[in-house]
């Protein structure tokens, strides 16, 4: 297996296949914005939707990176939590862009 089928084969066994763990495109799928932006009280960790954010830095990154193109990378990590809209139309818009 050479690495470009290897890293397709993690994709799917990851994004998409439900296996021993649910699959990040089931569990995002149906999410409401509520649920996405949900911590704990009193807890910092991160909620459903800044993981997927972080999720979606580094797979646009590797793409590029496929592509033989330049990806460029912030600084700072707290940034690649960091995301934009607080309605449910962002949040769909963001689980699109994950597929």
């Amino acid at each position: 297996m050479n690495v470009i089928n290897m890293i397709l084969y993690e994709i799917e066994h990851t994004y998409s296949q439900d296996n021993w763990y649910s699959p990040l495109k089931l569990v995002i799928n149906d999410l409401t914005v509520e649920q996405a932006v949900w911590k704990p009280k009193n807890k910092t960790i991160n909620s459903i939707w800044e993981t997927t954010v972080l999720l979606l830095y580094y797979k646009e990154r590797l793409l590029l990176r496929l592509q033989g193109k330049n990806a460029e990378y912030t600084s700072n990590n707290h940034d690649t939590f960091a995301f934009e809209g607080d309605s449910q139309e962002d949040w769909d818009a963001l689980v699109r862009r994950m597929h």
